[in-house]
């Protein structure tokens, strides 16, 4: 296969970070919806799977709204500090551009996001 605009090739050995491998995933996707992006690795655990967790320590987000936060428009925020739309792009993007998931939970005085970009 030859790259083309819309194809990115990454390169990775198995001492790679997966948070630096999803990161351009996600990067590559963000600016072509048309877009692929080509792992190449030796590594079995990466070419498998590649797997990021985003923690905060804000307090986490209330049980009765966890299950909304991907909902077009949701926010917990004041009308005039959020519009309810960045966390459904982010999983939009992973969802339908790198056929990947994403989840969110509390944990311990915080929120955990959880990012599976499969091979």
């Amino acid at each position: 296969m030859i790259a083309g605009p819309s194809e990115i090739g990454i390169l990775a050995d198995s001492s790679a970070r997966e948070d630096y491998l999803a990161i351009d995933l996600l990067s590559q996707a963000e600016h072509d919806e048309m877009a692929s992006s080509i792992l190449i690795t030796p590594s079995q655990k990466l070419a498998d799977e590649v797997k990021i967790e985003i923690e905060d320590n804000a307090g986490g987000i209330n049980e009765n709204y966890i299950d909304r936060v991907f909902e077009p428009y949701f926010s917990t925020k004041k009308e005039e500090e959020g519009t309810g739309i960045g966390l459904y792009m982010g999983k939009t993007i992973v969802n339908k551009h790198l056929h990947g998931s994403i989840e969110a939970k509390n944990i311990d005085n915080g929120v955990c996001f959880r990012i599976k970009i499969p091979k």
